[in-house]
């Protein structure tokens, strides 16, 4: 029988070594990704990280090269985040009945950078959420159902981002996805007119730089000729720039 003695607190979870956690995974949590994790030697505990740098409860220093996918652009523990963080500590976290100040200020601040007339924001938890939400949007707006998305992309693993994410290896096992959604190579503007010339797309969704597919860039032009199909069929554009934007590639966003 299960009883409050069973649970770990902070403090238990903060002493738990290498052995246990690797056991609690394989328990509780991803089995698969804990072997995987410990026949590569990836299965360390980790004590500390700023910047690139993280640190295993041995010493050893190692260089964090994934970033969060692209969540840290600023590394970990960057001194000004924390600071800001903490200056924001007793503010409410949740409160539904509100107009969040921050939220506003947040939303106000990207409306400034965002590109052409982009003025507003939803905020998600994750970037699958995002691409759902952009998704929903996108139907809501054009009262179509159709999404086009490219061969070898990656939006997310959620229901809605696995149907527009040019993996098999990922959608097969959750298969029937959503209907309308219909794959192009990336980079083929012929085939993307042959999709949208029936102007019953609601959007096309495009990662500028592909990601997971192999760091591909498309060649000089392409997205511009992209908006201007899409504006001359009546498609939206959705841009996924969940690992190229905020400054990634040399501009704010990478459509730019």
């Amino acid at each position: 029988m299960k009883t409050d003695e069973d649970l770990l607190s902070l403090q238990d979870a903060m002493q738990l070594n290498r052995r246990d956690v690797r056991n609690i995974y394989k328990q509780y949590a991803n089995p698969g990704l804990a072997t995987m994790m410990g026949l590569i030697n990836f299965d360390k505990k980790f004590v500390r990280a700023q910047g690139v740098s993280v640190w295993d409860d041995e010493g050893n220093e190692y260089l964090d090269f994934l970033g969060g996918y692209g969540a840290l652009n600023f590394g970990h523990n960057h001194p000004q985040i924390i600071d800001a963080v903490q200056q924001a500590g007793e503010l409410p976290n949740l409160l539904q009945a509100s107009l969040g100040t921050l939220y506003a200020a947040l939303a106000h601040n990207l409306s400034q950078i965002t590109p052409g007339e982009l003025c507003r924001s939803f905020f998600g938890n994750s970037g699958a959420e995002a691409v759902e939400g952009a998704l929903k949007l996108a139907r809501a707006a054009s009262q179509k159902s159709k999404i086009i998305y490219c061969e070898g992309s990656f939006h997310g693993k959620t229901l809605g981002a696995l149907s527009v994410t040019g993996k098999s290896k990922y959608q097969v096992p959750f298969k029937p996805l959503l209907p309308g959604c219909e794959a192009v190579p990336f980079g083929d503007l012929n085939a993307l007119e042959a999709k949208l010339k029936n102007r019953d797309v609601a959007a096309f969704i495009i990662e500028p730089i592909q990601g997971e597919g192999g760091v591909h860039i498309p060649e000089q032009g392409y997205l511009r000729q992209v908006r201007d199909l899409c504006a001359q069929y009546e498609t939206l554009l959705i841009f996924d720039e969940i690992q190229t934007g905020f400054a990634r590639t040399g501009t704010i966003f990478a459509c730019q």
